[in-house]
């Protein structure tokens, strides 16, 4: 008796419906079944397991049930749509493989769009370290931390030639199951509509879903895609994905007073039919950077802005898929410039603690956790990403040497002092005359050249700093213009060579620096040393006569 009682009351659990106020809005129904349709469209058209893969992840696997009213149709096709992509979609092993590809890109395109924040020139040094220093930079980060979803529909072409058509290429007895299951989505959306009353645009046809895919290719040009959706709307106006795609495609066709308008249809019709929304993440990333301005312009400061950027933060959380790192990222360093420190940590830590992404998550986490001023902290973890690289197989010693001549050039507290303790290396020696003739001691020069008669070519004291010297002269830091220039001048352990040390003095001078602009000129002024000599001409061919230069003043800037 008692398991019969049992057995009737999961029973009843089992069919019971939950209950929905009588104001339901069927376009809930409507739009999860859209997007389910769409999906298995854009599987069909690509015919490839990885479109499969993230069409299964971030659609159909994420659906909302428990925001769409229960329904025995839906329920069925939902259960066929599932039973079909599941079998098909990536191993793990193949998955991972992808995601693997994946990261690689993202961590170039953040390497990348840091890579302003790590020069290290003066002015930069002398930055407040303002939240306004953060917000100028946000756009940069914005725009490499596109939604997983959307990563290999940008970069598909690119990544298909890298792999095995085996591992990406679904199979025709695949495909078949796909377009049978296409029938039956386009069959019950015409149930749907019928059964809730609802208008013919809530209702998606084949041929439009052709055109709408054909719209947003990446081949595509910014102006082409909106010339095409706008030829759409009547078709897909109260398709939520529609107007991101269109405020994206006005965005990057430079025009913002369309992306605005189409972002605020995307709000409208907006319904909360996944879990976690990839549209929805990129438009409240759009949002943060309309408020704080592109260029950091508009600052957080009064109540009402930062209100409105924390709720824009949590939403942007709550649409983040857990193993999408590059955007716990984003949404970290905005809780962090906002001063909520423990949020920020809590979002970069999802990524080291699932191991999702280490290497950049491991650097931004450690200054989040010593409490680096926001507007330096997407410098500063550029910077601890480059010399880890740098430093990556050095000894601890050399490790040490180069650390400490970061911080020279950096201009950081300390640095003169850790290279006057550090004499039997003639790099360091180099460093602190250079340090004292740009301080204005003239006596500096004729030590300079001292140690250049007494230093033999290859030291190994520039060398270790060699690769460092180079990154930072990239990055327009005069201190490492000079120092290059310096040892391609006197060959300090490099060969020496005249048109490299020129070269270098030069780009020092231009960011009005005394001492290089004296050297570029003396050297000017000089004649070439036998390896710099240009080679003889023919005797038929008579040599134009030179002028010597007459020089006033710094010539260039």
């Amino acid at each position: 008796m008692r398991i019969r009682t049992l057995f009737v009351f999961a029973l009843v659990l089992l069919t019971a419906r939950p209950s929905y106020p009588e104001d339901y809005d069927p376009q809930h129904t409507m739009l999860a079944l859209n997007m389910a349709v769409v999906s298995v469209h854009r599987i069909l058209a690509a015919q490839d397991r990885i479109t499969l893969d993230q069409e299964y992840q971030n659609i159909i696997n994420n659906l909302s049930l428990g925001n769409i009213r229960s329904d025995p149709e839906i329920t069925r096709l939902y259960e066929k749509l599932m039973d079909v992509t599941s079998r098909k979609k990536l191993r793990s092993d193949e998955a991972e493989y992808i995601r693997k590809n994946f990261d690689e890109q993202d961590k170039k395109s953040i390497s990348s769009a840091l890579s302003d924040l790590g020069k290290s020139s003066a002015s930069l040094a002398r930055e407040e370290g303002s939240v306004k220093a953060f917000f100028g930079s946000i756009g940069r980060l914005i725009s490499v931390s596109a939604a997983t979803y959307f990563k290999y529909e940008a970069s598909g072409s690119t990544l298909r030639g890298s792999l095995s058509e085996n591992l990406y290429r679904l199979r025709a007895e695949d495909l078949a199951d796909f377009n049978e299951l296409q029938k039956q989505l386009l069959s019950s959306s015409w149930n749907l509509l019928n059964r809730y009353n609802l208008p013919d645009e809530y209702r998606l046809v084949q041929r439009a879903i052709d055109d709408f895919c054909r719209a947003i290719e990446e081949t595509n040009t910014p102006s082409q895609k909106v010339r095409m959706l706008q030829a759409l709307e009547d078709e897909f106006r109260v398709y939520p994905p529609y107007w991101y795609y269109r405020a994206k495609s006005a965005q990057d066709n430079g025009d913002p007073v369309e992306a605005e308008i189409c972002y605020n249809k995307f709000a409208e019709v907006w319904r909360p039919v996944l879990r976690r929304d990839p549209y929805m993440l990129e438009a409240v990333k759009y949002r943060i950077l309309q408020l704080v301005g592109e260029k950091g312009e508009s600052l957080p400061t009064d109540d009402d802005t930062r209100s409105k950027l924390l709720t824009l933060c949590e939403s942007m959380r709550d649409n983040t898929m857990r193993d999408d790192w590059v955007n716990n990222l984003f949404a970290g360093a905005v809780y962090y410039a906002l001063g909520e420190r423990d949020e920020g940590v809590r979002c970069v830590e999802i990524n080291t603690d699932f191991g999702y992404e280490l290497e950049v998550s491991s650097a931004i986490l450690a200054h989040m956790r010593e409490g680096v001023p926001a507007g330096f902290l997407l410098r500063e973890t550029f910077r601890t990403l480059r010399l880890n690289e740098i430093t990556a197989g050095l000894a601890s010693a050399d490790k040490k040497r180069v650390l400490t001549f970061a911080d020279f050039l950096d201009g950081r507290e300390g640095a003169i002092q850790a290279l006057s303790e550090d004499r039997s290396n003639p790099a360091a020696v180099h460093a602190l005359r250079v340090e004292a003739f740009r301080r204005g001691d003239s006596s500096a020069f004729g030590e300079m050249i001292a140690l250049a008669e007494a230093q033999p070519v290859s030291g190994d004291g520039y060398a270790v700093i060699l690769p460092l010297l180079r990154s930072y002269a990239e990055d327009e830091n005069s201190t490492a213009q000079i120092f290059l220039a310096d040892m391609y001048h006197y060959g300090f352990g490099v060969a020496k060579s005249r048109t490299l040390a020129m070269s270098y003095y030069r780009k020092a001078g231009d960011n009005g620096e005394l001492y290089p602009q004296f050297m570029y000129i003396h050297l000017l002024l000089s004649k070439p040393e036998s390896a710099d000599k240009p080679k003889p001409q023919s005797p038929d061919v008579k040599p134009k006569p030179k002028k010597k230069p007459l020089i006033r003043f710094w010539p260039f800037k």
